[in-house]
């Protein structure tokens, strides 16, 4: 995203809602999206 900023484009963001999720970085976060996935 910082690429398009300094192009000038402008970025926008909008709500979701209340969502269950995590940033994946390590085993750890992977275990914990496994837990949120299997809710579905």
């Amino acid at each position: 995203y910082q690429e398009l900023v300094n192009r000038g484009f402008r970025i926008d963001v909008a709500p979701i809602g209340d969502v269950k999720w995590v940033e994946i970085d390590n085993h750890d976060d992977l275990a914990r999206g496994r837990e949120i996935a299997c809710q579905y």
